[in-house]
């Protein structure tokens, strides 16, 4: 599991495994199941019924952990990421993985999946094109805020230090997952331009990309201020910690140096950064 981790993600890759067990295998589970379901919205190759139907598959297949509806999926090696190739083949293990994991956890990642679905099956009907800049957020709420809900949920059920903080932390859940999206964005601004795969309208510019990226980040800043207040389980602090701090270095490099991109460099920099923390 944790080898197409490493295949299909940037920075999760590096950060899932400083959470504790058990949640380490949990959230590294749910990010492929995730991460399933945004390739099935991605891929060109079928069109937009066939791909809401395989989106409704999935989550079944996720609801009941059977996986009846999803063996017949067609091949998916037209997908030039080659790690997403691997996932796709791979989806009927996740599926069977799932079922170790304890019931309410099981239940957790099927209800903010079926939100994240029934969000991009919404985008799909518009062709995934935002109109403007509360469309660019609502489709980021949904890919990636719901993220951010589970990914709290989860932390405040195994670490029963951050209860008190329960509220407060599902208020800046959204941002948190939100800032990841958006700085993606911003990374894959310049390559989706030169390859004219943008699905922005003239009415969001890249300005608003990182307006939008900073005052996220803001609420992420937030997010972590709270962890480290209620001292929570220290594999927590730093896997929001490391994707806080490769986050803000790619948003600083967007606003100053002008690139989008991070090398080894910055992640190596993030990386020490927690360590010293």
């Amino acid at each position: 599991m944790f080898d197409l981790l490493q295949q299909t993600s940037r920075s999760f890759a590096v950060s899932i495994p400083m959470l504790p067990h058990p949640i380490r295998e949990e959230i590294a589970l749910a990010y492929l199941l995730f991460r399933v379901a945004d390739t099935i919205e991605d891929e060109g190759s079928f069109d937009v019924e066939e791909r809401s139907q395989m989106l409704t598959e999935w989550i079944d297949s996720v609801r009941t952990c059977t996986t009846e509806g999803i063996e017949h999926w067609s091949d998916f090696s037209s997908i030039p990421h080659s790690g997403y190739v691997a996932l796709m083949a791979d989806r009927v293990s996740l599926i069977q993985r799932l079922k170790s994991v304890p019931l309410p956890h099981r239940e957790l990642i099927h209800r903010y999946l079926a939100k994240t679905v029934a969000g991009m099956d919404q985008f799909l009907v518009k062709n995934n094109a935002w109109h403007d800049v509360g469309e660019l957020r609502e489709y980021c709420y949904y890919v990636a805020g719901v993220v951010g809900e589970m990914l709290t949920a989860m932390f405040t059920s195994y670490d029963q230090r951050l209860v008190p903080a329960e509220d407060e932390l599902m208020r800046l859940a959204p941002s948190v997952g939100e800032s990841l999206q958006l700085v993606n964005m911003i990374r894959d601004y310049q390559t989706d331009n030169e390859r004219k795969r943008l699905y922005f309208s003239e009415a969001i510019s890249f300005d608003d990309l990182l307006a939008m990226a900073t005052e996220s980040m803001e609420s992420a800043r937030e997010f972590l201020d709270i962890l480290f207040r209620y001292e929570a389980q220290p594999g927590i602090v730093a896997f929001n910690a490391f994707n806080f701090s490769l986050a803000e270095r790619a948003l600083q490099n967007a606003k100053s140096l002008g690139h989008y991109k991070l090398d080894r460099a910055d992640v190596r920099m993030a990386t020490q950064s927690i360590r010293a923390v």
